[in-house]
């Protein structure tokens, strides 16, 4: 990012170890993607006939598991909040 002057910014934070809470909104939040594309995928290739409804429930929600689970693993990218440290640590 740039300012007026043409100078690049930095974020100062970027350095600090990612703090607990949110390492948790990530996890949360990748936990309920997953289950989500899960879930939806499998009520969506079911063999039996359901309602057109509940078909269309379903593949929303294997869409919006997918985009949920992409946006944090780009957040997490762009913002450096490693998986490694918390797989060493035990979190």
């Amino acid at each position: 990012m740039k300012n007026k002057q043409n100078q690049t910014i930095t974020f100062g934070n970027m350095e600090n170890p990612t703090p607990k809470w949110a390492k948790k909104i990530r996890n949360t939040a990748l936990k309920i993607g997953g289950a989500l594309v899960v879930v939806g995928g499998a009520i969506a290739t079911l063999p039996l006939s359901i309602p057109a409804t509940v078909v269309a429930i379903a593949t929303n929600a294997v869409v919006y598991g997918t985009v949920i689970t992409t946006l944090v693993g780009a957040v997490s990218q762009a913002f450096g909040i490693k998986e490694d440290e918390e797989i060493k640590k035990g979190e």
